[in-house]
């Protein structure tokens, strides 16, 4: 659990810095907080991205998961692409929603 409350925690603490610079125009209309925004919300798709499937893995290793569908012939792309293949489809739906 100390994993998950870090992945809900940490994209706000990420943001707070933007949240709280002062905002000075620098193309036209757009402003420093909107550009800094854009490349922190790039930031945390990245951190959950890459930090989410190794949590994945580690979880289902210490139940024996991954074991039991190693045993039972799953392969091993259908095992590794399967959780990554979830996590880009979440990551890009959170994009989507916060654009």
């Amino acid at each position: 659990y100390k994993t998950a409350l870090m992945y809900l925690i940490m994209p706000m603490i990420l943001l707070l810095p933007v949240l709280n610079q002062e905002s000075v125009p620098i193309l036209g209309d757009y402003t420093t907080t909107e550009a800094a925004l854009v490349g922190t919300i790039g930031a945390i798709a990245l951190f959950i991205g890459l930090g989410h499937p190794s949590n994945v893995f580690t979880a289902r290793r210490e139940a024996l998961v991954l074991k039991r569908l190693r045993v039972s012939g799953v392969p091993a792309v259908a095992i590794f692409g399967g959780v990554f293949l979830v996590v880009l489809l979440f990551t890009l739906l959170i994009a989507a929603l916060i654009i």
